[in-house]
């Protein structure tokens, strides 16, 4: 009887822990398939989430690059290739405008002839003039374009300024008196030159990159110096004696 009883109580261990053997695999099988589930829903929503924001990013600011890198290309050969030439035809077509007026005041031929010859040198003056202008167009919506880029760069108010100078030294070729004109034009070329120059700066770089954008220090310091500008430009004594400078 004793023997029956110990056989049956070692019966019921055996079959417990069998079915406890049994239940631990299906257990951890079951947070093996939750663990997969998540891990794919993861790796499902970080696929997702790139190609909906950061693959259109890298898209939109690789175009955005080759853009700004065509804008480059084409203002330098803008400057060097477009604008040179109208500069040089201008000034040639505008000095033989002068001398055909000079050449028309002494010279002794028919009238028709002469007025037709100086009609036909205006006209040609005035055509180069033009074609100049467009040229200079064409260069300040470019520089406008490629300046998009670290906007608050120094070297795009660098690049402005010496734009400038070229347009106020052809505006004072242009309208200058005539005994000043080679002089005049000899700040065009001079103008001219330091645009091209302020280009190579930035297209001979290898990658091509754009310029840098200014630190915090120096931003700040750029920003205090033009509100010390600007407070010392309305001072009332700053003033007063511009204006006693002016009515001198």
């Amino acid at each position: 009887m004793a023997y029956e009883t110990t056989t049956k109580a070692a019966g019921s261990i055996h079959r417990r822990e069998a079915a406890r053997a049994l239940r631990l695999p299906l257990r951890s099988a079951t947070v093996n398939v939750w663990a997969v589930l998540l891990g794919g829903g993861v790796t499902l929503a970080g696929t997702f989430a790139i190609q909906l924001l950061i693959v259109p990013w890298v898209q939109r600011r690789t175009r955005g690059r080759e853009r700004w890198e065509n804008d480059v290309d084409a203002i330098y050969s803008a400057v060097a290739e477009k604008v040179s030439l109208a500069v040089a035809t201008a000034d040639r077509s505008g000095h033989n405008a002068l001398m055909a007026r000079s050449f028309l005041q002494t010279a002794e031929h028919d009238e028709t002839l002469n007025r037709e010859f100086l009609t036909a040198t205006i006209e040609g003056a005035r055509t180069a003039d033009e074609a100049l202008a467009e040229r200079m167009a064409e260069v300040r919506i470019l520089l406008r374009r490629i300046s998009r880029v670290n906007p608050d760069s120094p070297y795009w108010d660098q690049l402005a300024l010496q734009f400038l100078k070229l347009h106020n030294s052809i505006r004072r070729a242009q309208e200058g008196e005539p005994g000043k004109w080679f002089d005049e034009w000899q700040h065009v070329y001079k103008a001219l030159n330091g645009l091209h120059r302020k280009i190579d700066d930035l297209a001979d770089r290898v990658p091509l990159r754009p310029p840098a954008r200014p630190t915090i220090f120096s931003r700040s310091r750029t920003e205090i110096r033009s509100k010390l500008t600007m407070r010392a430009r309305s001072s009332p004594s700053i003033r007063h004696a511009r204006e006693q400078r002016d009515d001198a």
